[in-house]
């Protein structure tokens, strides 16, 4: 998670918290943070053991299809920062909740459904054939429930606004809001670091979603920025990626003919399958053998142990036990004899 925005839920000692970002058209699709009224609501307010009706504010999202087109557009008023919008707080839907606050409200049985819009398609039960309607008509709702709503049962919400920067969402295939727009924006992200910590890039090259011109930080170098100064003395070229020590020194048997251990990142995202089935096809072969090598602890005898009387003997042991009886057989023998001759001789005596 964000070290930054878990600190600031917890500074702010909120019970959850959103990350949001401003909204400036009211065309995107974004859920928007706000408070809402809450009507009739029954607690007992004065302590007297009745439920009283009152009114509650609380925080809560809105998703953009369960605005009214009124308020998407409504904006403030001209200021030193032009007309933004008055809803214009959009969901990251990146939350932060505290583990007593979930303990807590996963006992309550409320629910509350959302009715989504979407474009299904149907059988024409006249023609009998499968009609798909266009993506803008909207013929049929989906009952969905968001973690959001939990808000309504929260002592304290807090929000942190960050920079556009930071989101880049993927719902498309192709086009907008798709996997080549994500892919340019870290891609962007990642290159403006580079360039305020003092690198350059040969021909003023810029990062894109192609092959040749991705560029990207490993997350174990930096989270977002920081460290990188001083790291960048030569000129570089796209693609570029940017791996930690970690990345250079840990590698297993199956990547030790590369150069570095590939990681998940997007650069070498196919020789990352191909060593990850490698490396299942190894464990399924000698998994036994490798987990002895890196843990021969797991493999001791932790069962229950027998009592001192109940160990069974060695072979060693067992050999030393005949010879002991063999011994302590002859040596009563001897003994016994002993008695019987010295009684003989007692008896001659007397005669």
């Amino acid at each position: 998670g964000d070290p930054m925005f878990m600190g600031f839920c917890e500074s702010c000692k909120a019970e959850a918290g959103v990350k949001t970002m401003e909204k400036v058209l009211p065309e995107e699709q974004y859920g928007i943070f706000c408070s809402q009224v809450y009507r009739d609501v029954f607690e007992d307010v004065d302590g007297d053991g009745k439920l009283d009706s009152v009114s509650k504010v609380k925080a809560s999202i809105l998703e953009f299809f369960e605005l009214p087109e009124e308020l998407k557009k409504r904006r403030k008023q001209a200021g030193s920062g032009g007309m933004p919008l008055e809803l214009n707080c959009g969901n990251l839907s990146q939350y932060f909740f505290k583990v007593d606050f979930v303990k807590r409200v996963a006992q309550s049985r409320w629910k509350k459904y959302h009715l989504i819009p979407k474009s299904v398609p149907y059988i024409d039960v006249k023609l009998g054939h499968k009609v798909e309607p266009p993506k803008d008509e909207k013929n049929g709702r989906r009952m969905e429930m968001f973690v959001f709503d939990a808000f309504q049962s929260c002592r304290s919400v807090v929000a942190l606004q960050v920079p556009r920067t930071e989101y880049a969402v993927v719902k498309n295939v192709s086009g907008k809001d798709s996997p080549p727009t994500a892919v340019q924006a870290l891609g962007n992200l990642h290159q403006g670091w580079i360039i305020h910590a003092g690198g350059h890039f040969l021909d003023a090259q810029v990062a894109g979603e192609s092959e040749d011109l991705k560029c990207e930080i490993s997350p174990l170098v930096s989270y977002d920025g920081e460290d990188l100064t001083g790291q960048f003395p030569k000129a570089l070229s796209l693609p570029f990626y940017l791996p930690s020590q970690m990345e250079f020194t840990e590698f297993s048997a199956a990547s030790a003919p590369q150069a570095r251990r590939p990681s998940t990142h997007y650069l070498d995202w196919q020789s990352d399958i191909a060593r990850h089935e490698l490396e299942v096809e190894l464990h399924a072969q000698l998994g036994t053998v490798l987990e002895l090598m890196e843990d021969p602890s797991k493999y001791d005898y932790v069962g229950e142990r027998a009592d001192e009387d109940e160990v069974l003997p060695t072979p060693r042991e067992e050999g030393k036990l005949k010879r002991g009886g063999a011994d302590a057989a002859a040596h009563a023998a001897g003994a016994a004899a002993e008695r019987v001759t010295t009684k003989g001789a007692t008896t001659g005596d007397g005669e």
